[in-house]
């Protein structure tokens, strides 16, 4: 008996400004990897960005997490730090972090 194993890549970017044109950066990697997926830009609105991300993970009934997450300095690691510190807390799902 053979199994298929159905693939999708999504890449969410936070929307942050209404000029904010990161997410271009995510077609070319895609591309480069050789790697077909969606790219979904959303805004956070009033919830945190680690409950975002949750929230969207679940509606995309996804498997896995991949993010990424930035070494910075002490002062700024309190600041920046906490979506990666809430989604190691609260995810159920796997995940793969790069730093």
């Amino acid at each position: 008996m053979e199994s298929t194993i159905s693939q999708r890549i999504c890449c969410l970017w936070l929307i942050k400004a209404a000029y904010d044109f990161g997410l271009l950066l995510f077609w070319p990697l895609l591309k480069q990897l050789g790697l077909d997926g969606d790219v979904i830009a959303i805004s956070s609105g009033s919830r945190s960005v680690g409950e975002t991300i949750l929230d969207f993970a679940k509606t995309a009934n996804a498997t896995c997490l991949l993010i990424g997450a930035f070494k910075h300095g002490y002062f700024l690691e309190l600041l920046l730090g906490r979506v990666t510190r809430y989604l190691l807390s609260h995810s159920t799902l796997p995940m793969m972090m790069k730093h």
